[in-house]
């Protein structure tokens, strides 16, 4: 009886030493990020470009070194298309003559993007740590805007806005991939601490799901590489 009754304080020591070490965190995040996409021949006059992220993160803490992180983050994305074209013009004599341009078309792209991660802290103090883990992306509003960058004879006026890389407009829906990052935490007090984390999610769905005529598939994957700041509270 003696040691059952042992037994069943040693187990309730034991949960309740398990539930204190159990911490939660929530944190707030921000920074830049820089996009860049792949697949189709199309996108070779495309430019990556940098955009921001903001949002909140939340870190359950398994043990001194394993935690499960997870949060929601506002990322603002944007893609350059920088290309030629041709306009006409009817010249002193009559003539119809072609003339090139150059333009730049900007591509801004809202996502809500979730991770789900394991984090894994080691070194002095368990300050630096690595993740993995998977990202889930669902788009938001999509703006663009475009300008000519060469001069154009006699002020001919020219609607660019037409003037974009294929399927600019429909890369909407959802986005998943693979998200792994690498950073450092320093601990400004008993229950705040400051980390900066790089962070990588590598799309791995094709954004777009289209064939052009000839058959062949036009195909859109994501990668966006992240710099993040996190101020993060015990709770």
């Amino acid at each position: 009886m003696n040691k059952l009754f042992a037994s069943l304080i040693l187990t309730v020591l034991c949960c309740n030493s398990s539930f204190t070490q159990s911490k939660h965190q929530l944190g707030f995040v921000f920074g830049p990020n820089y996009f860049s996409l792949r697949g189709s021949d199309f996108l070779d006059e495309t430019k990556s470009n940098f955009g921001i992220s903001y949002g909140v993160s939340y870190e359950f803490i398994l043990n001194n070194r394993l935690s499960i992180v997870t949060g929601l983050s506002f990322e603002q994305k944007q893609i350059d298309y920088n290309s030629k074209s041709e306009y006409y013009y009817v010249s002193e004599v009559g003539q119809i003559l072609p003339l090139e341009y150059s333009f730049e078309t900007k591509n801004k792209y809202q996502y809500f993007t979730l991770p789900l991660l394991l984090k894994y802290n080691f070194g002095k103090k368990n300050l630096f740590f690595i993740n993995g883990g998977l990202f889930i992306s669902s788009s938001g509003k999509y703006h663009k805007s475009s300008k000519i960058t060469s001069e154009i004879l006699y002020n001919y006026p020219i609607n660019v806005e037409k003037n974009n890389f294929p399927f600019a407009d429909d890369m909407s829906g959802v986005d998943y991939g693979i998200s792994l990052g690498v950073g450092k935490s320093f601990r400004l007090n008993s229950k705040t601490k400051l980390s900066v984390e790089l962070r990588d999610n590598f799309g791995l769905v094709n954004i777009i799901q289209d064939f052009n005529q000839s058959g062949e598939n036009n195909t859109i994957k994501t990668n966006t590489l992240n710099l993040i700041t996190q101020l993060s509270f015990d709770l």
